[in-house]
């Protein structure tokens, strides 16, 4: 519904921001501002294609759960990880 050029901008301006902490593991975080100006001509027309769509509301709250599940795995993984590199850092 929205236009790959103004999700590619959103993703720039406003996007998760990716820091790695000394440990070596990648945390993002959205910035707490975005100065990204949309024309309000081409905003309105977005903002219409979805209003005409309710249906996308449930389709968002189905990905945000698949995220969720996401989330969690990774911070599985991320434990397993750390337990491993701390192992290996022991050996060293």
């Amino acid at each position: 519904m929205i236009p790959i050029r103004v999700q590619d901008d959103i993703r720039r301006e406003c996007g998760d921001r990716n820091k790695t902490t000394p440990e070596g593991f990648v945390l993002g975080s959205l910035p707490q501002t975005c100065g990204l100006r949309i024309a309000p001509a081409e905003a309105a027309r977005i903002a219409a294609a979805l209003r005409a769509r309710p249906d996308l509301a449930e389709e968002l709250n189905w990905h945000l759960a698949a995220i969720a599940v996401y989330l969690i795995n990774v911070d599985i993984i991320e434990g397993t990880v750390r337990d491993l590199q701390r192992g290996l850092n022991k050996k060293s």
